[in-house]
């Protein structure tokens, strides 16, 4: 057990992956609460059962993927207490049949070609779709915009953070001035806002959400920062900037890769990432549709829409 400034956590490494995901316990006065609740693998399970903190007050989730959801149903169960998860992504998880659909729906707006639609679905069904599962017996808890837990440490408050998901939240020690990121901030890579419903049942502009997020946390003081995955950091000046420099560079490869002549998504991902397949062609319409949404935004490319295709070009 690691102790980061009275903030007790656990690294658990991911399967398959050179990638690792953590998870934080703060104490509160009837127990500690829980940052996420990584993994569900045997050896995550070994991990935390040994680690965590007795009695827990409350499982607090960042969002609903795999990785940081893990064991909150069964840890929760336990221990007798509730499983905090912002209401959109409850949603997202609760509504998995109708999100599948929808996702198929968006896919095809987007390009995808029908051989690779199954392939893309079921990589996301599989991936993102079954979590819903794992808080089943637990005692679920709406985690909304600016709610306030004690801690020993001060008030922690909750920070809605829609882009990586649409209820994506960060939680922020406002004393301490120590904020856990979740999947909203990471050290060297920007995290993937992803292709999904909006409550409107229309496709969020994820990736500008996700940008309006991170000028949310931008205007807080933040003196450390405690991702979900990698090391903990104090230079969240320097993070922020090396994104802006990133978003603006991927921005001009999406502008070098379109021409007058209207082209979808998906056939801008085949020109950036030939040949990727899988969950990965997922993520990268996500990203690229993402970039997109901004350029038009900012009036730099044409839309249109032809026989329930979306097709992009420069003026």
């Amino acid at each position: 057990m690691n102790s980061l400034s009275q903030i007790q956590s656990l690294t658990i490494p991911m399967p398959n992956s050179a990638w690792s995901v953590n998870i934080y316990a703060i104490e509160g006065p009837a127990g500690y609460y829980l940052i996420d609740a990584g993994i569900a693998t045997e050896q995550a399970r070994m991990l935390i059962k040994q680690w965590v903190p007795r009695p827990l007050a409350g499982i607090l989730l960042s969002h609903g993927h795999q990785d940081h959801l893990g064991l909150a149903g069964e840890l929760a169960q336990e221990q007798g207490c509730p499983v905090y998860l912002h209401s959109g992504e409850y949603q997202r998880l609760q509504n998995s049949e109708l999100q599948i659909i929808k996702i198929g729906q968006l896919l095809t707006m987007g390009g995808f070609p029908k051989e690779l639609l199954n392939e893309a679905i079921e990589a996301y069904q599989i991936t993102r779709q079954n979590n819903i599962l794992k808080l089943a017996g637990a005692e679920l808890r709406e985690l909304t915009s600016e709610q306030k837990f004690s801690t020993e440490l001060g008030i922690l408050e909750t920070i809605h953070t829609p882009g990586h998901t649409i209820g994506h939240c960060c939680f922020y020690l406002t004393e301490k001035k120590q904020l856990f990121s979740g999947d909203h901030i990471l050290v060297g890579i920007s995290p993937n806002p992803i292709l999904d419903i909006g409550t409107d049942g229309k496709r969020r502009l994820a990736l500008v959400e996700y940008l309006k997020s991170l000028e949310k946390i931008a205007s807080l003081s933040v003196k450390k920062l405690y991702p979900g995955h990698g090391q903990p950091f104090d230079r969240l000046d320097k993070v922020l900037e090396q994104f802006c420099d990133y978003h603006l560079k991927r921005q001009q490869l999406i502008l070098q890769n379109l021409s007058q002549h209207p082209q979808t998504p998906f056939q801008i991902v085949e020109k950036i990432y030939p040949g990727v397949r899988g969950l990965n062609i997922f993520l990268a319409i996500s990203r690229v549709w993402g970039y997109l949404d901004l350029l038009d935004l900012e009036g730099q490319i044409m839309v249109q829409i032809k026989d329930n295709t979306t097709y992009y070009s420069l003026h």
